[in-house]
């Protein structure tokens, strides 16, 4: 029985099987169920030993088992049981996995399709830009003058799936409740993946009236 075993072993991890090897492993599992039941009656048979009589049909199907992984499945599965432990609600399973599963997704897909790097429109280098007197001044104190030779210019850029132009106002401190400063761009500002603003700055007092 073992040396049957062996074989059908064999057969089963070859790299490649031809279809019409299928019905000689078919065969070739019968024999050895039965001469596993015959010498070992006293054991039963495990939920593996059945599924070895559904390779013959798989084999017609799919090919070569050697080929067929089963690790999506279970690391799908793994993601299902991880999420029931930790949520703990079994009012509604199927609704909890659902939408669990959905906004993974939904992430896993923001961080594939939206880029870390900035998308410059109609850029242009930086030092070949006459800025205004104001702007080049802020840039070359706060960078340094060699910063103007590496960086580009443009006047529309898009970083992590948002816009930004000249004209467009944004918020650079809030940390105050009624505190808030703002920075209308006139110039963005490009240098790698960094991606810098220049602009006129306001700061205002913010009251909130409750009606």
């Amino acid at each position: 029985m073992l040396l049957h075993l062996i074989e059908l072993t064999r057969l089963l991890c070859s790299p490649t099987l031809l279809k019409k090897a299928a019905p000689i492993i078919g065969q070739k599992v019968h024999i050895y169920l039965t001469m596993r039941v015959c010498y070992f009656p006293n054991v039963r048979l495990r939920p593996k030993h059945h599924f070895l009589e559904h390779y013959e049909f798989c084999i017609t199907v799919f090919g070569n088992l050697m080929r067929v992984s089963t690790l999506a499945f279970e690391s799908k599965h793994r993601f299902y049981k991880d999420t029931v432990a930790k949520k703990k609600n079994f009012k509604n399973v199927t609704k909890t996995l659902t939408m669990e599963h959905q906004l993974a997704m939904s992430a896993f897909f923001v961080d594939s399709l939206v880029s870390n790097y900035p998308i410059v429109v109609n850029g242009l280098p930086l030092q070949s830009v006459i800025l205004p007197y104001d702007i080049s001044a802020c840039v070359s104190s706060f960078f340094g003058k060699e910063f103007l030779t590496t960086a580009a210019f443009s006047e529309q850029v898009t970083l992590h799936g948002t816009c930004y132009s000249k004209g467009t106002a944004v918020v650079t401190y809030s940390g105050s409740p009624k505190k808030l400063e703002m920075c209308l761009i006139e110039t963005l500002i490009v240098k790698g993946t960094d991606c810098y603003a220049a602009g006129e700055f306001w700061c205002g007092d913010v009251w909130v009236s409750l009606r």
